[in-house]
């Protein structure tokens, strides 16, 4: 057994795997449960092929793979962008009474990488970027397919803080992206 956990050292996990620990499948068992779980048993050995989403890791978060660096004014990492600012936008359209619609800033930085999803290739886009108003920095993962749209993939990170901006709204998530319109008017006035 020892040896195995040796192994899976080098190995991918996540921390799905450690609800297996845990006795997560064994109530699953007993009590039928029908839950959705990703996660083997750091006893077990663990495939040396297995990918995040295997393991269940959201394609924002998977670290295992290799991102080349982008121009920022490449028209792929534009529309990843827009998509992005769409989909934050379209989280916020039933609290446009109280937060701003997002626009672009400033693109920061942007990465590509490539891969397959059974025959098809697609392109991940991780981009970050400089909102306004608020200046809000975000960053995201944005898939896409040739010949197809751009889609977020996961959540978007807000990677600064917010401060008092967003205090008109109490949803946790929608905090990172909502600008308050009373504070663009105190900016303005």
């Amino acid at each position: 057994m020892l040896v195995t956990v040796d192994q899976n050292n080098a190995h991918l996990y996540s921390n799905n795997d450690s609800h297996n620990i845990h006795g997560i499948r064994f109530l699953q068992v007993i009590f039928h449960l029908h839950l959705c779980f990703t996660e083997l048993s750091l006893f077990g050995e663990i495939p040396l092929s297995r990918t995040c989403q295997e393991a269940g890791i959201p394609p924002n978060y998977c670290i295992c793979r290799t991102l080349k660096a982008l121009n920022p004014n490449n028209t792929n990492v534009t529309e990843a962008v827009n998509a992005t600012l769409s989909h934050i936008n379209n989280l916020l359209k039933d609290h446009q009474k109280i937060c701003e619609q997002l626009s672009l800033r400033k693109i920061a930085q942007a990465q590509y990488t490539v891969g397959k999803e059974g025959k098809r290739e697609y392109h991940d886009y991780v981009v970050g970027f400089e909102a306004e108003p608020g200046g809000g920095m975000f960053e995201a993962t944005v898939r896409h397919f040739v010949q197809s749209d751009y889609r977020v993939q996961g959540t978007v990170t807000r990677v600064n803080l917010y401060g008092n901006t967003s205090v008109c709204i109490q949803d946790d998530l929608l905090r990172n992206y909502c600008y308050c319109r009373h504070q663009q008017a105190l900016n303005t006035g």
